[in-house]
């Protein structure tokens, strides 16, 4: 190991001190929220505590027997999965095809996208259009809205431009055509820049619950886990609490913390297995040779 220059002694230590504080006040939430969500309420004093109380899963089993919290579960899943993949189609699409400079009027579409980044019609007159398009109360208000992300065409437009131009034209003198290039070519040579696209697209739909609030509020078999945990948190719902908390050791606080948990869960398992393509993803394009 380098050894530490006693003149740099004193801020490596003041430095070490404060990152600790940084991540224990980052880290310590999450610890708090699994540790109470398996603690049997009645045993968990109060203020802050580190080891859970009388480990106790009641939380847990009643959450995932009641019908809203698996709905939910199954409807989060459901557009993170389609969302992300119908994405990465429309947007790999759209970015491989500004990505060529021989398209008649690139510049305009290129300048066309960009600016639909930066100008947005406003929630009422979107809410009308989703109307209009009969995607209120349905699933596809999930989807089809977020297909055409320009973040991430952007992204993969950056990455596509990066890759040799020998490889396309090689396809081309052996007769393959646009598409063919693109779903067999080009694609899979964006694995890196696709992992974090998904990753971006996934986090979102799995978050999101305004757009339910939003299109979807009259039908609750398409509210997803998060609209769940939002009615519990905001406590809208307090016959359904009582309802689910005729176990003794479970108590309205226990099934927030337990409904919190199966939320974040997902997300930790799915980012540690995309995050070298996630990094590798994000800085393409940022340097070239």
């Amino acid at each position: 190991m380098k050894r530490i220059n006693r003149k740099d002694l004193p801020f490596t230590l003041i430095n070490t001190v404060i990152m600790l504080v940084i991540m224990v006040v980052m880290i310590y939430p999450f610890w708090y929220v699994l540790v109470y969500s398996v603690s049997e309420s009645s045993y968990v004093p109060g203020g802050l505590f580190l080891f859970p109380e009388n480990i106790s899963f009641d939380a847990f089993i009643v959450c995932l027997s009641n019908d809203d919290v698996v709905n939910g579960l199954y409807i989060s899943v459901a557009r993170a999965v389609v969302g992300s993949a119908t994405m990465v189609v429309v947007s790999g699409m759209a970015a491989y095809a500004i990505s060529k400079e021989r398209l008649c009027g690139i510049k305009f579409f290129r300048k066309y996208i960009l600016f639909s980044m930066y100008v947005v019609a406003g929630l009422i007159p979107t809410y009308f259009v989703m109307k209009s398009l009969n995607l209120t109360n349905s699933f596809g208000v999930y989807i089809f809205p977020a297909m055409a992300n320009v973040f991430n065409i952007i992204l993969i437009r950056a990455y596509m431009e990066s890759l040799p131009q020998t490889i396309e034209e090689s396809a081309y003198i052996d007769g393959a055509n646009d598409f063919q290039i693109f779903w067999k070519i080009v694609l899979p040579l964006c694995k890196p820049v696709i992992a974090a696209v998904v990753l971006y697209s996934a986090v979102s739909q799995w978050n999101s619950y305004i757009d339910t609030q939003l299109y979807n509020y009259r039908n609750p078999k398409l509210y997803p886990l998060q609209y769940v945990l939002y009615n519990y948190m905001a406590a809208y719902t307090p016959s359904k609490e009582s309802a689910m908390t005729k176990v003794a050791a479970v108590t309205p606080q226990s099934i927030k913390m337990a409904v919190t948990v199966i939320a974040i869960i997902p997300i930790l398992i799915v980012y540690p297995m995309l995050q070298r393509y996630f990094i590798s993803g994000l800085l393409v394009g940022a340097v070239k040779d």
